[in-house]
């Protein structure tokens, strides 16, 4: 991921928790797809790549705020409801 997108998604992340824990990367968009689907994380990508996304086991939707610079969506499986994947997404969606 170039240096200016990690920075903003960091940014991003920083929103919804004092420190993000952000293990790996997935090398490309069919693996980031597959370790969603299966509930192993969260992920992240731009807007055209979340425009070409169509499985009904993962939720595609923007970041709110702050907006960065290039468009970024959030990426997580359907059925999430517990788990650190679901204390994110609870923090995140709370208001600041």
């Amino acid at each position: 991921m170039p240096a200016d997108r990690y920075t903003q998604l960091e940014a991003a992340l920083l929103v919804a928790s004092d420190s993000p824990n952000v293990v790996d990367y997935a090398e490309n968009q069919q693996v980031l797809l597959t370790l969603v689907g299966a509930g192993y994380g969260l992920g992240f990508v731009l807007a055209t790549h979340a425009e070409t996304i169509q499985r009904p086991d993962i939720v595609v939707r923007p970041i709110a705020s702050p907006p960065p610079l290039v468009k970024t969506f959030l990426l997580y499986r359907t059925d999430e409801s517990s788990g650190p994947v679901a204390c994110f997404l609870k923090r995140a969606r709370s208001p600041s």
